[in-house]
């Protein structure tokens, strides 16, 4: 239900939105639900940081790629939708 709220928001406001959730999963199956329902849209997932938990010195380059990704988006400033 969340998300079709959230998508009859998006549809209804101009500009960007962003939507914080508890954890990754949560937040991958709320992309998933917005991208169904916003066809027409960009949905973006912005994942969380880089560092691996007890790895600081190693980095998670799928993330950093996904991050720069949703940025690049944010920067083009079309309608978008992150989760």
């Amino acid at each position: 239900m969340d998300a079709v709220v959230s998508a009859a928001i998006c549809s209804l406001s101009p500009g960007n939105h962003l939507f914080i959730l508890q954890d990754k999963e949560e937040a991958s199956f709320f992309q998933n639900d917005l991208q169904v329902l916003l066809q027409d849209m960009n949905v973006h997932f912005f994942p969380n940081s880089y560092k691996r938990p007890y790895k600081f010195e190693e980095t998670e380059n799928a993330n950093v790629l996904m991050r720069a990704e949703v940025l690049s988006a944010v920067n083009n400033r079309g309608k978008t939708i992150f989760a």
